[in-house]
């Protein structure tokens, strides 16, 4: 008696389903790592550092004040140029 060949194993429709579910839950998990991770570091990047700034000693500058509409004070240096175009706070 001659033996029948082997036929090749097929996966069934319910374990590729099982398969797509994990791969899809695994993409989606990081995906919204990712995001998350990126707003966290941006936030970081991008967050105010209030510490006090000394003045340089090589630039002649005078410390004014100004107070803002909202009522706080903003604090700020003024090099006064004969040149000058603009005024950066």
């Amino acid at each position: 008696m001659i033996p029948s060949p082997q036929l090749p194993k097929t996966v069934s429709t319910m374990q590729r389903g099982k398969v797509f579910r994990r791969f899809a839950s695994v993409l989606v998990s990081a995906i919204v790592s990712g995001e998350f991770s990126a707003w966290f570091v941006g936030g970081m990047l991008v967050a105010s550092a209030i510490r006090k700034v000394e003045r340089p000693n090589d630039l002649q500058v005078t410390d004014v004040r100004f107070k803002s509409e909202s009522g706080s004070m903003i604090a700020a240096w003024h090099c006064p140029i004969s040149t000058s175009r603009a005024t950066i706070l």
